[in-house]
């Protein structure tokens, strides 16, 4: 009997021994929340209210204005020119007669120009003076002084600023020959031709960023035909690399 009694005492403990761990390990362990993978951020949706901006390049391209108001172009050019007479010069004292006479030299050349415009365009009045630096020296010694006076007319014909120039001129040109004798007064030794012109411009100037002034190089040609009373003309051409100052 007090065998029997002592089983029935510890068979309660026994069986909670054996019925703990299953109670324990049956509830488990809590996950870490650090491992708990979160799901993606959304991507962010563009408001369709917000303006869309142009981009700066576009914006400085559209603030480009047009060329407008007081026109003003000083320039100075160096090049060829080319003198060609037809038929005989007049007789001068102390000099034969030159017949077809012709002399080509390096130039040298100062210009001025007056005006105003818009949309690109410039309307303008100017003088010119033109000089061959060498004379001729066959048969006798000559020298070639151009003045002129004339209009023109400017144009702008894109961004950046290329231009191209046309100008009617009435020119005058003047011979100085050291050679004739003076007997009275020195004008002798001075000869007027005097005639229609023309010149054309091709360039390309750069302005500085909010101003209208600028600097630029360009190439020009000249013409013109010089007459006398008695006849004679000259033919005169010249090729010109300008370095020019406007404002514009």
């Amino acid at each position: 009997m007090t065998f029997s009694i002592r089983i029935r005492l510890l068979a309660p403990t026994i069986f909670a021994l054996l019925l703990f761990p299953a109670v324990v390990f049956g509830q488990g362990v809590a996950p870490d929340p650090t491992l708990i993978s979160s799901p993606p951020p959304e991507d962010p949706v563009e408001d369709p209210a917000e303006p869309d901006y142009p981009d700066e390049d576009v914006e400085e391209e559209n603030d480009e204005e047009d060329h407008e108001g007081f026109f003003f172009r000083f320039a100075l050019g160096l090049g060829w020119g080319w003198v060609e007479g037809d038929g005989t010069m007049p007789p001068s004292k102390g000099i034969e007669r030159i017949s077809d006479p012709s002399h080509h030299s390096p130039v040298f050349n100062l210009a001025m120009s007056l005006g105003a415009g818009f949309l690109n365009f410039a309307v303008h009045l100017g003088v010119v003076m033109e000089r061959m630096i060498v004379r001729a020296d066959d048969p006798t010694s000559i020298g070639f002084t151009l003045w002129g006076i004339g209009g023109g007319l400017t144009y702008y014909f894109t961004d950046h600023d290329f231009f191209v120039t046309a100008q009617m001129r009435y020119m005058a040109l003047l011979l100085f020959m050291p050679g004739v004798i003076c007997e009275d007064y020195n004008e002798d030794k001075y000869e007027w031709y005097k005639g229609p012109g023309i010149a054309a411009t091709l360039g390309k100037e750069w302005f500085k960023e909010g101003k209208d002034g600028g600097v630029g190089i360009g190439l020009q040609f000249n013409y013109a035909r010089l007459n006398h009373d008695g006849g004679f003309s000259f033919d005169y051409m010249s090729v010109l690399l300008l370095l020019t100052l406007t404002h514009f």
